[in-house]
């Protein structure tokens, strides 16, 4: 099966989601990490297609959707989310999200209490600080992101110049296909560009260092799972942020995979589709 491109207004900006049918079943909200795009759930999406009416949506500043204008952070983010369900009218939703995925996919469940029945979190960071990143860390990441080639020949020499890169060389391969795919257009003149400007997606990791989450711990209806990789900096269930959030929702499940980077659900797909579906069959 393959998607359908789609897109809606809502929240002011032009939304793009990838629908892979099956409307008759329970909704599936997919939601990508910072820097990414919807086409990196493709795996998931296509296994779990079968039982749900699957929508991967792709952030503000990502993929077809709008570029953000003027003042914009992951709180604007999780809106624009709120916005997406309230506008196709989702109930008895479940929810996935990586990273930044994860984190406005919370913000959307606080901010429409009772649409959401299961959320499974990969790699989503709970500290009210992004990272143990200080701030010359968030500096060098900061400077090294906004200073990330945008533009390139073909999406051939691109591939050859990320495949075994630090981030990218344990991604599975449909994984890091779909990101190029869905994280890329064609310019006139054929070449490659990126879709999500690397100075958008420094802006995001600049507005979350500091950001307080835990004020979108309140109304969290519904089931929640969250799955830890492995790595050093990595959260621990023992987290004081993980623990004030479990006990502030209906009921929450934390599990250390003991693999994986931060990019767990992109490198370990089929181990951690596994986890996910047994939260959502339970």
């Amino acid at each position: 099966m393959n998607p359908i491109s789609k897109y809606i207004k809502a929240n002011g900006i032009t939304q793009h989601y990838l629908d892979w049918g099956n409307e008759s079943s329970p909704p599936l909200l997919m939601v990508h990490a910072t820097g990414l795009c919807a086409d990196v759930w493709n795996s998931y999406a296509s296994e779990l297609s079968s039982n749900f009416h699957v929508i991967c949506l792709n952030q503000r500043g990502h993929g077809e959707t709008d570029q953000p204008e003027g003042d914009f952070d992951f709180e604007l983010v999780g809106q624009d989310v709120a916005a997406f369900i309230q506008k196709l009218n989702l109930t008895n939703l479940h929810g996935i999200g990586h990273s930044s995925g994860g984190l406005v996919t919370l913000m959307a469940s606080h901010l429409l209490p009772g649409t959401y029945k299961k959320i499974a979190l990969t790699e989503t960071t709970l500290r009210n600080r992004s990272s143990v990143l200080s701030p010359e860390q968030l500096a060098v990441r900061l400077g090294r992101t906004r200073n990330k080639r945008r533009n390139w020949a073909s999406l051939k020499v691109l591939y050859e110049a990320y495949r075994n890169r630090t981030v990218f060389k344990n991604w599975s391969e449909e994984s890091f296909t779909g990101y190029l795919n869905g994280g890329t257009m064609e310019l006139e003149d054929g070449t490659i560009q990126l879709r999500c400007p690397p100075e958008v997606e420094a802006h995001y990791y600049e507005t979350r260092y500091g950001m307080e989450v835990n004020k979108y711990f309140t109304h969290l209806t519904g089931e929640y799972l969250l799955l830890l990789g492995n790595y050093d900096g990595a959260q621990d269930p023992e987290d004081p942020a993980i623990l004030e959030w479990k006990s502030m929702t209906d009921q929450a499940t934390v599990i250390p995979m003991g693999f994986g980077s931060h990019f767990l659900p992109l490198e370990y797909p089929k181990e951690t589709l596994s986890e996910i579906q047994k939260f959502f069959n339970n």
